[in-house]
């Protein structure tokens, strides 16, 4: 629960146990809750009426529970640092139990001098691993526990190979040393005297921490030690196709002033065909008589500068291509010279190149996500004209906080991802399939979110920066097809 509430929890549990009714509980409590802010009463009326409205025996189970669990929390988050020294892995620890019991039960007992060598053999391997892999690691600690400072600057899904700093000296024998970082979002790898970084979510950190593993060569011992490293680290979003800014140009919008040598509403360029929700005027009716294909031809849309362009990058774990579009954008400077750019996480309104492209690398560990900040970008800006978002191919609270904000002014989504994997059905026959990646496309969603928003008038284009092409709903749907949501 909200740490609002916690205060008053269990001072009205105590309270209210001996209560006869267990209505009357649920309702001094809903009075309590009240008093919060209407959020806050909202989200947690319905499980505290669900909580308070149980009988007693049960109240005091879920008690008995939770701080049993938490004692359990607290005890393995105390003993973890000790449990990584103990030094037999779980075959090493069946290993040297079954040498013991053939050398003891099997050889002594029954004169198996055969079973006693074997099993005696097990054993000295044991002890040598243990000894050795707690010398080892010792020593290493000493070492390597704290390194020294660095600067490093990667960029997301690239492999990073530097000379290691943790190096095992070559006198040392049957020592295996691998390391593995603490940071999920950071791959490390050791590869004899050097390592190699992969770096999988943008981000910036001022350590490196590595968790380093000391075994023997035969896999019977291995102890475990946190080896810190302070640094400047600064992951860089993907770099996209370069023609992208470019075909993102008209995405600002425009008035309705046609081009003075056109049309009033603009030359008809394009043809496609129809889609739920074209103006009828539009269909070409010779060809619908020809082909019984009913088409349509779409005005071109003419563009004028803005006043003021807002552009915000929504933060989700799947934002990787959202993020790469967004920082090559500001690169190129195609959002013009009057703008602002704002990303989840960031409080103030970011003016200049620079300012933005940081604030899109450090939004990768903003714990502010899934648009919760968009709201408060647009209040800041009150004289922008048009607003540019760059949103993840998923569904999120960032639909909520888009349609929010489409009321006050004209809104372009660009929902950025790779696109979607075609596969044959021979294909999906005799293939297992790939494993999906967080920001890859999936038809049914992408088409489900396209069509909320443009009900609530919202233009949305998709966009596959890997290859530098947008598509509109129709275009995307007629491509990958479009399949049911499961």
């Amino acid at each position: 629960m909200s740490t609002e509430a916690d205060d008053y929890i269990e001072p009205v549990q105590i309270v209210y146990m001996f209560c006869d009714s267990s209505v009357s509980r649920c309702q001094k409590m809903t009075e309590i809750i009240n008093l919060f802010d209407k959020n806050v009463a909202e989200r947690y009326r319905k499980e505290i009426t669900l909580y308070y409205t149980q009988p007693r025996g049960y109240l005091f189970m879920m008690s008995v529970l939770n701080k049993t669990l938490l004692f359990f929390q607290k005890v393995g988050a105390k003993t973890q640092p000790i449990l990584q020294w103990l030094p037999f892995t779980f075959g090493g620890a069946v290993f040297c139990l079954l040498s013991g019991m053939a050398a003891w039960f099997f050889g002594v007992q029954r004169s198996d001098f055969i079973l006693i060598v074997i099993g005696t053999m097990g054993l000295v391997m044991s002890l040598l691993g243990v000894v050795l892999t707690w010398c080892c690691g010792f020593l290493l600690w000493r070492r390597f526990h704290l390194l020294e400072s660095c600067t490093l600057t990667l960029r997301e899904g690239m492999v990073h190979k530097q000379r290691s700093d943790i190096q095992v000296p070559w006198w040392i024998p049957l020592i295996q040393v691998s390391t593995q970082c603490i940071e999920d979002s950071i791959t490390v790898v050791l590869d004899d005297d050097s390592e190699q970084i992969t770096a999988h979510r943008r981000g910036v950190w001022r350590s490196l921490s590595r968790m380093v593993h000391v075994g023997d060569a035969f896999g019977i011992c291995s102890i475990s030690f946190v080896s810190v490293q302070p640094c400047h680290l600064r992951v860089l979003p993907k770099v996209v196709s370069p023609q992208t800014p470019s075909l993102l140009q008209g995405l600002q919008g425009g008035g309705e002033q046609a081009h003075p040598f056109g049309q009033p509403n603009g030359d008809r360029i394009d043809i496609r065909n129809y889609a739920v929700g074209d103006p009828v005027r539009f269909i070409l009716w010779k060809v619908y008589a020809r082909t019984g294909q009913l088409v349509v031809r779409t005005p071109e849309k003419a563009f004028e500068p803005v006043q003021r362009l807002l552009a915000y990058l929504i933060v989700h774990p799947s934002d990787s291509m959202a993020a790469s579009l967004s920082s090559a954008i500001l690169h190129s400077n195609t959002l013009g010279d009057n703008w602002a750019f704002g990303v989840d996480g960031q409080s103030e309104p970011c003016l200049d190149a620079s300012t933005a492209i940081e604030a899109v690398v450090s939004s990768g560990n903003s714990v502010v996500q899934d648009g919760a900040g968009l709201a408060d970008f647009v209040h800041q800006e009150a004289e922008a004209t048009s607003l540019l978002i760059f949103a993840p191919p998923v569904f999120g609270e960032w639909l909520v906080e888009v349609e929010k904000v489409a009321s006050r002014l004209p809104v372009q989504v660009c929902i950025v991802g790779q696109r979607p994997i075609k596969q044959s059905t021979l294909q999906s026959l005799l293939f297992l399939p790939e494993e999906p990646v967080l920001d890859q496309m999936d038809t049914a969603v992408v088409t489900s979110i396209v069509e909320r928003l443009q009900i609530r008038g919202v233009s949305v284009t998709i966009v596959d920066p890997q290859l530098g092409q947008t598509f509109d709903l129709s275009s995307f749907v007629q491509q990958f097809g479009r399949k049911k949501v499961a």
